[in-house]
């Protein structure tokens, strides 16, 4: 079975997967956080847990398995949705907090991830493994 994603992709998902998974947990994370207060006023802490959960892994999954490039993409741009609200609101919380920097780099991986998935890993699939495709 052919791959067609790196590592880079697999441990963002994870962590995405595992963030949602310790959010989702019965204990409270979100008043350790200033980030927390916002988040939930917007959803309901464990709205934040078990969505980032089935966006994580559902993209393992898509990475894992190979070959699910439309659901891959659609799952990855639902993430970069996700953690766009998130990261808006850890800077708007508290400036100060090392979440400030932390989660805008990770949404800029995010996006770097979504852009290879569209432009070079599905172009390929859709080219029979060219690189350059004349039929597009």
């Amino acid at each position: 079975m052919k791959h067609n994603f790196d590592i880079t992709e697999f441990i963002t998902a994870l962590m995405i997967f595992l963030w949602g998974l310790w959010i989702a947990m019965p204990f409270d994370t979100f008043p350790s956080t200033s980030i927390g207060g916002l988040l939930d006023r917007i959803a309901p802490e464990l709205f934040w847990g078990v969505t980032g959960t089935l966006l994580g892994g559902g993209w393992l999954l898509c990475a894992i398995l190979g070959n699910k490039y439309r659901l891959r993409r659609f799952i990855v741009f639902g993430i970069i949705l996700f953690w766009a609200i998130i990261t808006i609101s850890a800077i708007t919380s508290n400036y100060k907090a090392t979440a400030t920097v932390i989660y805008p780099c990770i949404l800029l991986i995010i996006a770097n991830l979504y852009y290879k998935i569209v432009f070079t890993i599905y172009k390929k699939e859709k080219c029979n493994g060219r690189t350059k495709c004349t039929n597009s």
